[in-house]
């Protein structure tokens, strides 16, 4: 028989386990869609060997791929707040971004031939907006259960 005490800090565990699996899994997410974008056809690629030794082009590559990482940044302040309580709900939402950013990862490294670059604003909106969207369907899943 278990007291309300150990109930307590079993879902206190939880929490911080779900916590942490999220900002986990934003992590590798970020840096993948990151890495996709930065070494795809169309990413930021120096011209001479000096330049990809400076402090500049660091800074250059970091910027060039805010568009790639800022979602999961989003995602997972939003995810966080709604998902820490929920061991199934932050699993199925983790598979859900892993799909999402797989299709972008196929659209960064041109998978799809495109003949030309899509927008990176536009492209990092709807991947936003996407795993927005997932988070507030697994969280009311999860209400529901």
């Amino acid at each position: 028989m278990t007291t309300e005490a150990e109930e307590r800090g079993e879902l206190a565990d939880n929490v911080i386990r779900n916590r942490r699996r999220l900002g986990v899994a934003h992590l590798v997410l970020g840096v993948s869609s990151g890495a996709a974008y930065h070494f795809g056809p169309w990413g930021y690629h120096p011209t001479s060997l000096l330049a990809t030794l400076s402090r500049d082009y660091a800074l250059a590559a970091v910027l060039a791929t805010v568009g790639a990482w800022i979602p999961f940044v989003i995602s997972w302040r939003y995810s966080v707040s709604l998902l820490a309580g929920s061991s199934r709900a932050s699993a199925v939402f983790i598979a859900w971004a892993a799909v999402v950013t797989i299709a972008l990862a196929s659209i960064d490294l041109n998978l799809l031939a495109l003949t030309e670059r899509p927008s990176a604003i536009a492209v990092s909106i709807v991947v936003t907006a996407a795993l927005t969207v997932a988070v507030r369907i697994c969280a009311d899943v999860a209400q529901r259960v």
